[in-house]
């Protein structure tokens, strides 16, 4: 769940109006959200980290298996400065921080609305790393990783 103030999609909703109450991220169907963090134009959240646990009982053995599946990092809002670390908006940032070229008003606007993500997007950057928590500032954003055992 989400709320409060949506200018740049950061309540994750799908769209940018103001949520004074509560509002459930649809984005993310069955999935168990396990941290999440906010900057001023952003969010983050892990995912992930669950235990699913399987025992097998027998007249003589009683045993139990944990798998542990390692999170991922979804991210939406403004990616005005790449706090949300979306390869896919790399060659954007390039071109609105270009000094030499600046866009102009109507590219500028243009490349502003597609840094805006109003529903969580997958940071695939990080896929293969084991994402323990997230946190976010105004335009910057931090991920601890570490070591995940996926089976006993």
């Amino acid at each position: 769940f989400s709320f409060g103030w949506n200018a740049f999609g950061q309540c994750g909703t799908g769209d940018r109006e103001d949520r004074a109450k509560p509002f459930q991220i649809t984005a993310l169907p069955n999935t168990r959200v396990v941290d999440v963090a906010a900057g001023e134009v952003h969010s983050l959240c892990v995912t992930g980290l669950t235990l699913h646990t399987s025992c097998i009982s027998t007249h003589l053995v009683t045993f139990a298996v944990v798998v542990v599946d390692c999170g991922e990092v979804w991210g939406w809002g403004s990616n005005m400065y790449g706090q949300l670390g979306l390869e896919e908006d790399v060659a954007l940032l390039e071109e609105y921080e270009r000094p030499d070229s600046p866009p102009d008003g109507e590219r500028k606007k243009s490349i502003e609305e597609n840094l805006m993500h109003l529903s969580p997007c997958l940071l695939t950057s990080l896929r293969g790393e084991i994402v323990q928590q997230v946190v976010c500032h105004w335009s910057h954003s931090a991920v601890i990783t570490g070591i995940c055992i996926s089976s006993l």
